[in-house]
C-alpha cells in the first residue's frame, strides 16, 4: 500500500460532498483519508471510514500528500498556502485567486520551492467531448476559428447564497465568467483587448451579469456571457470559416449521461455523441498521473494565466 497516495478534502459544501467525495472514493492509487470543514461536528454524508476534522486538522495529517481545495473562494489563497506549506499538493476550485495573478504566481512559487503540484480546478477540460472537439479543430473541418460565443447563465434566487457575497468574492464574473475566461484562452490563446460591461446588484454589490469582448492575438474573437439572474443555459458556439460547432452541455456534463455536441457545415448537421464521462474522476486520476510523474500534464494548468486575464476583464469593465 505504500504506493496508494492519502487525499483529503479541505471545505465541506454541496460540491464535495455530492461530486468529489464519490470522486476520490473511486480512484484507484489513492484513499480518501479526511475531510476538513470549519464545523466538524456538523458535518453530514461524510463516506464510511473518512475521517473528519478541522481545515488545520487535515493539514498536520502525514499520511495526507493532496488535497481538494474546495471551500469558499475568498479562502483559497490563504488555505493553499497553508497546503503548500504543509508539504501538501493541491489541487484548487476555480478561481484560484480571482483576478489576482500576482498572488497566484506566489502560490505557484511556493508550489515550486517545494518540490509540489499545484493546479486549477476545471473539471470540463477532462470531459472526453472535448478531445473530440479539440481533434475536429486540428483537422480544419470547421476551418480557421474566428469567433467563440459562450454563454454560462442560471437564476440563483436565494440571496443568502454566498454567490450574493462581495465579502465571498461572489458574483457571475467570479462563479461561472471564470469558466468562460478559460475556455476562450483553452482555444484562442490570450487576449490582447478587453472590454466589457458588468451589472452589479444594488443590494450585495455583486455582478448579478456580465458580458465582455476579447480580441485576440490571430484576429479571432470571443464574447463571454455570464449572469446569475437568467435561465439556466451553459452552451459554447465555435465558429469558422468552414463551419460551426454547438456544445449544449459545455461545463457541467449530467452525471451517467450521454453528452452530443453538433458539428455544422457545407455537408449539413451532424451530431456526435459523447459516452458518459465523471470528469471530477478524470480530473483526479490526471491529477495523481501529474504527481507521479512531477508535472502538470495537459489540460491541467496552474491559474496564474487565468488570473491575469481575468485582472485585465476587471479593469476594462464599466459598472452599470
Amino acid at each position: 500500500m505504500d504506493d496508494v497516495l492519502g487525499i483529503g478534502i479541505l471545505g465541506w459544501g454541496g460540491l464535495a460532498r455530492r461530486s468529489l467525495a464519490p470522486a476520490m472514493n473511486a480512484l484507484s492509487g489513492a484513499n480518501l483519508l479526511a475531510i476538513g470543514t470549519r464545523f466538524p461536528t456538523q458535518a453530514e454524508k461524510v463516506p464510511e471510514g473518512v475521517e473528519v476534522t478541522d481545515y488545520e486538522g487535515l493539514l498536520s495529517k502525514p499520511e495526507v500528500g493532496a488535497i481538494h481545495l474546495a471551500n469558499e473562494n475568498q479562502n483559497h489563497l490563504p488555505w493553499a498556502k497553508r497546503a503548500l506549506e504543509k508539504g501538501k499538493h493541491v489541487l484548487c476550485e476555480k478561481p484560484m485567486v480571482w483576478g489576482c495573478p500576482d498572488q497566484v504566481e506566489e502560490l505557484r512559487d511556493l508550489a515550486k520551492s517545494r518540490g509540489l503540484l499545484l493546479a486549477e480546478g476545471f473539471m470540463y477540460r477532462h470531459h472526453g467531448q472535448y478531445d473530440m472537439i479539440k481533434g475536429l479543430i486540428k483537422s480544419g473541418r470547421i476551418g480557421l476559428v474566428h469567433r467563440l460565443e459562450i454563454r454560462f447563465t442560471y437564476r440563483l434566487k436565494d440571496r443568502s447564497n454566498i454567490r450574493w457575497q462581495r465579502e465571498s468574492w461572489g458574483g457571475a464574473m467570479a462563479d461561472v465568467g471564470c469558466y468562460g475566461v478559460d475556455f476562450s484562452r483553452w482555444i484562442l490563446g490570450d487576449p490582447v483587448k478587453v472590454q466589457g460591461f458588468s451589472h452589479m446588484d444594488g443590494t450585495s454589490g455583486v455582478d448579478g451579469t456580465s458580458s465582455w469582448l476579447m480580441a485576440h492575438a490571430n484576429g479571432a474573437i470571443s464574447r463571454v456571457h455570464v449572469s446569475m439572474e437568467e435561465e439556466q443555459c451553459q452552451s459554447i458556439l465555435i465558429y469558422g470559416d468552414k463551419g460551426e460547432i454547438e456544445i449544449p452541455h459545455a461545463f457541467l456534463s449530467p452525471p451517467g449521461k450521454r453528452v452530443h455536441f453538433l458539428v455544422r457545415d457545407d455537408k449539413g448537421q451532424e451530431v456526435i455523441k459523447c459516452e458518459p464521462n465523471n470528469t471530477y474522476l478524470l480530473e483526479w486520476k490526471a491529477f495523481l498521473k501529474s504527481i507521479q510523474i512531477g508535472t502538470l500534464i495537459p489540460p491541467f494548468e496552474d491559474g496564474l494565466e487565468n488570473a491575469r486575464v481575468q485582472k485585465k476583464i476587471i479593469k476594462n469593465l464599466e459598472l452599470h
